[in-house]
């Protein structure tokens, strides 16, 4: 887990950072580079990749796995509509599995009942 803290950047590097972020997508300045090299350093991990929400990150982790078009990825019903709308966008099929009333969860019987040769994700 990241520990919080209370971030320490002058005005100057706000400044030059959200310059680098009007830049993006796919070229991106020098100062989201010194993030990320700086962010993958502190985890631990050779590469980071700053996105601009957590939406991106979903379309961009469906697209590295390679999933063929129409592949079905299964989420719970109960979710936020932007998670099976970012399915969609990364040309995946979103298939719905009920939930457990008391844990809001994926409920396993459920889960098992929608999985099909074209199941990738749940």
């Amino acid at each position: 887990m990241i520990p919080r803290f209370k971030p320490t950047a002058t005005a100057g590097e706000i400044t030059a950072f959200l310059g680098d972020l009007v830049r993006m997508p796919g070229c991106a300045g020098p100062e989201v580079a010194r993030f990320e090299a700086a962010f993958a350093h502190y985890i631990g991990v050779p590469h980071a990749v700053f996105v601009p929400s957590g939406r991106m990150g979903l379309w961009l982790i469906l697209k590295a796995c390679g999933y063929p078009p129409g592949s079905e990825i299964v989420l719970p019903a109960f979710t936020y509509f932007a998670i099976p709308a970012v399915v969609c966008a990364a040309g995946l099929t979103p298939v719905y599995a009920d939930i457990e009333p008391d844990t809001y969860e994926l409920s396993p019987a459920s889960v098992e009942k929608v999985l099909t040769g074209r199941t990738r994700a749940v």
